[in-house]
């Protein structure tokens, strides 16, 4: 779950994804709150010498999002 608190500003966040078994994926499913095409990109990188992955997500005033494994 993403939540943005601010009632005025959107937001950007970067979340750090667990990385034991998304290394070959590519998208998250979105449960609830996001845009209409139901899913969210898994970013892969290394981060000093480790691989890890991310998603990057807008959010709206006090949007809400759950995604789903």
């Amino acid at each position: 779950m993403i939540y943005n608190t601010s009632v005025s500003e959107a937001k950007e966040k970067f979340i750090l994804m667990h990385n034991d078994s998304r290394m070959g994926d590519t998208e998250l499913d979105i449960v609830y709150g996001y845009n209409s095409c139901g899913t969210v990109i898994l970013y892969h990188s290394i981060l000093n010498n480790r691989p890890i992955s991310y998603i990057k997500i807008h959010l709206d005033p006090l949007q809400l999002i759950i995604l789903k494994n």
